[in-house]
């Protein structure tokens, strides 16, 4: 946890372009400027549904449903069981990067 931390805070630093934006955006990641906003409540209610699938997939229980579906099958049709869902994800993936207005890697702007 204190590594993670850490390495968030560090990232701020390289995210500020001056030192004087330095403390409120510090300041607005732990609370200081109230809990939630209008624009935190506008990415919850758009993401939603993939904050609930995410929380879900996160669990056992998509593991104990892919074990229970290809008990009886044969190694082909567990494959592709497998393939369809991770070809899905990467493609959800690539439709969130590419619809988002805004590109979150720090270092695409130097």
């Amino acid at each position: 946890m204190y590594s993670l931390l850490l390495i968030v805070v560090g990232w701020v630093i390289f995210a500020c372009d001056d030192v004087s934006m330095l403390l409120p955006y510090l300041g607005s990641m732990f609370g200081a400027n109230g809990a939630l906003g209008g624009q935190d409540m506008y990415w919850l209610t758009t993401k939603a549904i993939l904050l609930m699938v995410c929380a879900i997939a996160s669990t056992q229980l998509p593991e104990k449903l892919f074990e229970k579906a290809t008990g009886a099958m044969n190694e082909k049709t567990a494959f592709i069981l497998k393939a369809v869902p991770t070809a899905a994800v990467l493609i959800l993936s690539m439709a969130f990067l590419i619809s988002d207005s805004y590109n979150p890697f720090l270092y695409f702007r130097f």
